[in-house]
C-alpha cells in the first residue's frame, strides 16, 4: 500500500474524513492508513490499489461539481446555483 498513500489521503480528504484530530485533553492524533482505507471502503470507495483510489477520487470530484438534488432559497432572494447550469426546474413551496 506504500505506493498509494498520498492518493489515499487525497481521497479521504475529498470524502470529508479528517486524518488529524485533537482529543478533549488537547492530544494530537493521526488516523492510521489502514483505518482510513477501511472507512473509505465502508463508504463504498475501492481503495485496493492506486488505480482504484484514483477512480474513486475522480468520482467524488465529479459528484462535487454536479448540481445538488435540492437547493433551498429564501423568498425574494436571488437563486444562485453552486455550479453553472443550463437548465433547472423551480418548484415553489406552494407546489
Amino acid at each position: 500500500m506504500e505506493t498509494h498513500i498520498e492518493p489515499l489521503y487525497a481521497l479521504a480528504d475529498a470524502a470529508g474524513l479528517q486524518r488529524h484530530w485533537r482529543d478533549v485533553d488537547g492530544r494530537e492524533h493521526v488516523v492510521a492508513d489502514d483505518t482510513l482505507a477501511t472507512i473509505l471502503a465502508a463508504l463504498g470507495h475501492r481503495v485496493g490499489n492506486a488505480r482504484a483510489i484514483s477512480r474513486a477520487l475522480a468520482a467524488l470530484e465529479r459528484e462535487a461539481s454536479a448540481l445538488p438534488a435540492l437547493l433551498v432559497a429564501d423568498a425574494g432572494e436571488p437563486i444562485v446555483p453552486p455550479v453553472a447550469c443550463r437548465q433547472f426546474t423551480l418548484i415553489r413551496q406552494d407546489g
